[in-house]
């Protein structure tokens, strides 16, 4: 069994938490430490399945495939969707000289980097929406979110 090992290594390939994997995917977080501390052996189908779904792999995979090898192996095609996109041609270069584990690290964090992007993006447009269905300037729905901060912050 493989799951606390994978495990571990997606939740530093996404950069998250027991705790956000647990509100995630709406497992207790016991049971996720018991998993992460290698005492839950054989955790129930239930689990595995939304641990899967939440990391977009199979759970046959979380269960038997060392993922962080499988990604490894996997980074050289990383390499050449990376240098198949729009880049400045020095930075071509410097990929060539990484290693699998590097590549494979700097994609993890470009991925990341996008999707807090996209979550940026979707928080000002629900803002904007937000502001024009109230009829308020956005000065005004400002002022209202720094007196609500203020507010708590003097507790």
């Amino acid at each position: 069994m493989k799951v606390q090992q994978n495990l571990q290594y997606l939740l530093l390939k996404t950069g998250s938490t027991p705790t956000a994997l647990s509100f995630a995917t709406k497992i207790p977080q016991p049971t996720i430490h018991r998993i992460l501390k290698g005492e839950s052996k054989d955790p129930r189908t239930s689990t595995l399945d939304a641990l899967a779904s939440h990391f977009h792999v199979s759970a046959s995979d979380l269960r038997d495939v060392d993922l962080r090898e499988r990604d490894l192996i996997d980074g050289e095609s990383v390499l050449s969707g990376i240098k198949d996109s729009e880049l400045p041609p020095e930075i071509y270069g410097m990929l060539d000289s990484l290693s699998a584990a590097q590549l494979l690290l700097v994609s993890t964090k470009a991925q990341q980097l996008s999707l807090q992007s996209k979550a940026k993006n979707i928080a000002m447009a629900q803002m904007r929406r937000l502001v024009e269905e109230s009829g308020f300037t956005l000065a005004q729905v400002a002022m209202q979110i720094f007196n609500t901060q203020t507010l708590h912050s003097d507790r």
